[in-house]
């Protein structure tokens, strides 16, 4: 999209993605970076010997003026990037999360960027209905809409993305 992107994230549980451990915080080795640290003791509580835990407002946060500083650096431009400002809404249930899944991926048929979902590279859609090795939890995504034809036929059925007006920023 040519002014804004959208993003649909799980945010692990602390559990799943460990504690920043200082002594290798500049370590190539994840492991030892990224060490599942859980203090025992009531002393090592109150040391916070796991120091810093990912809050992912402030990854994002950092993303973006990373971003905006490289852009503005290689463009030879100053002042802000983005027109809007970083917004995130939680997503409580499965209608809901579905209904967004085809918002993003129908995006640029929205504002005539594309006719149809297959057409525009920059969206998951391809990735989700390819044998392709990917990131994404392709699986679960395609689970939600019970196969890869059902998903497939929501994408081309746009009529109906109630529910997700408060995502619209137009």
């Amino acid at each position: 999209m040519g002014n804004h992107f959208h993003f649909a994230l799980r945010i692990k549980k602390d559990n799943e993605i460990g504690y920043l451990n200082p002594q290798y915080a500049r370590s190539e080795d994840l492991y030892l970076k990224w060490k599942i640290y859980f203090p025992e003791t009531e002393y090592e509580k109150q040391e916070n010997k796991f120091v810093k835990k990912p809050v992912p407002e402030k990854m994002f946060q950092h993303f973006f003026i990373a971003y905006a500083k490289g852009f503005n650096s290689k463009y030879k431009r100053t002042g802000s990037l983005f027109e809007y400002k970083f917004r995130r809404i939680l997503i409580e249930n499965e209608r809901f999360l579905k209904n967004v899944i085809i918002y993003i991926n129908n995006n640029p048929i929205v504002h005539g960027i594309s006719k149809k979902v297959e057409q525009y590279p920059y969206t998951s859609y391809q990735s989700l209905v390819s044998t392709k090795p990917t990131k994404l939890a392709r699986k679960f995504v395609i689970d939600l809409f019970d196969g890869l034809t059902n998903f497939i036929s929501r994408h081309n059925k746009i009529d109906d993305v109630s529910g997700i007006d408060d995502l619209l920023l137009e």
